[in-house]
């Protein structure tokens, strides 16, 4: 194209990267001083004044210019590859965007630089990426979000419920049992349910390996033989039913928590009441008797 044709024209050392839109450069402002610096350099060449040598340090824009272009060009993203914008979103949806460690591990990059750039991105690719692509960014990432928010209540929904029994594994049990045509025993469910606290949502096959390793499932071959993904499924289930039970006990504790509110103020009202009462016969008694006195 007409466009290359001319850069080509340009030393290496003048050209511009290519500049996509995830990297934030100022595209339009550099694009104007790499035009400056073309006509200027084509006006040399055209002259005969262009160096025999060190042509690759040849400076055709002023002192000033040429460090606007330069700080322009620092500023810019250029070291992150389209890859490393992909796994940014993927990880942002994974881990949140204020996880900056869990997205530096799965990018590849220092954590330092991750933040810099997540709070670069969220701040400015509104106003720089397609409508489309931003929209599909933000949908990815809030439903990641959604879902760590639920894994987060879950957890601590579990927490709570395990602690409500002083020996969970041998006490604990549900009102909720079966799923995909087997019946889950309340060993069972008591154990995934605990494995569950102790490993953290999502570490299904550490959840697998110590059902394994237990004594008391060693002839459950439907336990043994499920796979950390059919056993996470059920973990989750547990939690859901967990949070669901500590839900209504803590509901059914607030009702009767207001109900033994409402018979105390009664009570207070009704001695309140009643002490007004006394204290009103009383002083008609004695009017009464004041008055026979005096008669």
């Amino acid at each position: 194209s007409e466009a290359s044709d001319r850069r080509a024209k340009l030393p290496k050392h003048m050209r511009l990267p290519k500049m996509e839109d995830w990297q934030f450069f100022d595209s339009s402002r550099l694009s104007e001083l790499t035009a400056l610096e073309e006509a200027a350099y084509l006006e040399k060449k055209a002259n005969k004044e262009l160096p025999t040598t060190n042509l690759n340090k040849l400076q055709v824009l002023s002192d000033e210019l040429q460090f606007e272009k330069d700080r322009l060009l620092s500023e810019g993203k250029g070291s992150w590859s389209r890859q490393h914008y992909y796994n940014f979103i993927k990880a942002s949806a994974k881990w949140g965007r204020h996880d900056h460690a869990n997205i530096a591990s799965d990018v590849g990059k220092p954590e330092a630089e991750v933040a810099e750039y997540a709070e670069l991105f969220w701040r400015r690719a509104p106003e720089v990426l397609p409508a489309p692509e931003m929209e599909n960014v933000l949908r990815r990432v809030e439903k990641g979000e959604r879902k760590l928010g639920e894994i987060e209540r879950l957890t601590k929904a579990t927490r709570k419920f395990l602690s409500l029994w002083r020996d969970p594994l041998a006490e604990l049990s549900f009102k909720y049992s079966g799923s995909h045509g087997h019946v889950f025993g309340a060993d069972e469910d008591r154990h995934l349910l605990f494995y569950t606290n102790r490993h953290g949502y999502g570490n299904w096959s550490k959840i697998r390996a110590q059902v394994r390793a237990c004594d008391l499932f060693r002839f459950d071959y439907f336990l043994r033989s499920l796979s950390a993904l059919d056993l996470g499924k059920r973990c989750e289930e547990l939690m859901r039913q967990a949070a669901k039970e500590l839900s209504e006990l803590e509901k059914r504790q607030g009702l009767g928590d207001d109900l033994r509110r409402k018979l105390v103020e009664d009570a207070a009202k009704d001695k309140g009441n009643s002490g007004e009462a006394e204290g009103k016969a009383e002083g008609e008694a004695e009017g009464k008797a004041e008055s026979k006195a005096e008669g």
